[in-house]
């Protein structure tokens, strides 16, 4: 049996809860079996960095909340001056416009795509608004060619991606993205593209 050596552990450590972790390791080891594989053509490096930004506008925001009233409070109680007060004020409104822009610059920015074996399905892994990891399959038949997209001034960094499947505009960046396989992606996409 191919878990020999799981069992061994478990038994060795959790001896209490063995049936239960052996049902789950046998169970979700059938359900990866039946998943189609996936292999990865475009990987985005920088997508951590571009998630953590968008995750840094929630509590830039909490931040801005709370900040300026509890500092005018403490103005009204002649505890600081006004300067402190707008200043926190200032800082917090323009640390949100800040990041709220950028976010909007990297909504739905393509971290990784696979290709499923039947060359058929486009998995899509994208940074959504708040900076969480959202997954996607989409048909490639049903992408909407870069001719029929309108062009924008950020095409120079990054340039859109549609899918007839979603209402999503997908931002891919092969600028600064690296990709893994040229002739899969190129087939997907228009060569004038890459």
């Amino acid at each position: 049996m191919a878990f020999t050596g799981v069992k061994k552990i478990l038994l060795s450590k959790y001896r209490w809860q063995t049936p239960k972790l052996l049902a789950r390791c046998t169970s979700s080891a059938v359900k990866v079996s039946e998943t189609p594989k996936y292999t990865p053509i475009y990987k985005f490096s920088y997508i951590r960095g571009v998630s953590m930004i968008n995750r840094l506008k929630f509590y830039q925001t909490g931040l801005s909340i709370f900040a300026p009233p509890l500092t005018l409070i403490l103005h009204k109680l002649n505890w600081v001056n006004s300067d402190v007060a707008f200043a926190t004020l200032g800082i917090a409104l323009s640390g949100c416009t800040f990041l709220y822009s950028l976010g909007y610059i990297t909504n739905n920015l393509v971290g990784i795509m696979y290709v499923n074996n039947a060359k058929s399905d486009l998995k899509i892994a994208y940074v959504d608004f708040w900076g969480h990891r959202k997954d996607i399959v989409v048909p490639i038949k049903d992408n909407v060619p870069s001719s029929e997209i309108s062009a924008s001034h950020t095409d120079s960094v990054y340039w859109k991606f549609k899918n007839l499947s979603t209402p999503l505009a997908f931002k891919i960046s092969t600028k600064f993205g690296n990709v893994l396989d040229k002739e899969m992606f190129c087939k997907i996409f228009s060569k004038d593209v890459y």
